[in-house]
């Protein structure tokens, strides 16, 4: 999911948002910009359509059609390892620029799949130096991910998947593979155990507590 000095809310799904809020006081014949002040129609309008007009220059950046770009989905990796039934799994992943020239950022994007489900993404990306690498994961209690079931998922962690950035290298943008998550040890049961038959009846009855967003495959 994020770089590791942007951590998304505890057990999210959802990657890093960047929100810009400013507060906004209107009275009859005043326009306010949320700037301390209120302004006035007749004298402040022109500044006010100046800084209009320069927000709607800002685009999103695109990368030249020409130059060496090499983007890789260059590691993946989880913990904890072996996964089991309730852990609180996090992924720490790396994208790499193999390129001599700067991919700019919010030109590409980073995405996270289990299952086809999407779990963490990056779509505020930053710049990525020739030979740079940025990377994701999680820490402080936060996780991508808690399994319920035991059985096999499969992770598919994506560079560039809308293809915007025209690389060297258009086959190294994917890592994927197998998460085999097993059963907890303190719920195995034992045949012929009384007490294996007890914690069968008690499972029908369970409450999840868990940060909403959190990925229960």
């Amino acid at each position: 999911m994020w770089p590791k000095s942007l951590q998304p809310t505890p057990g999210s799904a959802f990657g890093l948002s960047r929100t810009l809020t400013t507060s906004h006081v209107h009275r009859p014949g005043v326009l306010s910009l949320g700037l301390g002040r209120p302004m006035r129609t007749k004298y402040d309008i022109r500044i006010m359509l100046a800084l209009a007009l320069a927000m709607s220059s800002c685009s999103r950046p695109t990368t030249p059609s020409t130059g060496d770009f090499d983007l890789e989905a260059a590691s993946l990796a989880y913990k904890p390892n072996p996964v089991r039934v309730g852990d609180k799994v996090v992924f720490n992943y790396t994208v790499r620029n193999n390129g001599t020239n700067t991919v700019l950022g919010r030109t590409y994007q980073v995405d996270l799949y289990l299952n086809a489900r999407l779990i963490s993404f990056d779509h505020g990306t930053s710049d990525l130096l020739p030979g740079r690498t940025t990377s994701y994961g999680s820490s402080g209690g936060h996780f991508h991910w808690q399994p319920t079931n035991a059985a096999r998922y499969h992770y598919r962690f994506v560079v560039d998947e809308q293809n915007t950035v025209r690389e060297r290298i258009e086959t190294n943008n994917v890592l994927e593979g197998d998460i085999d998550v097993v059963q907890n040890q303190a719920n195995e049961e034992r045949p012929n155990n009384p007490a294996a038959e007890q914690r069968r009846s008690s499972v029908l009855v369970r409450f999840d507590c868990h940060w909403p967003g959190v990925a229960e495959l």
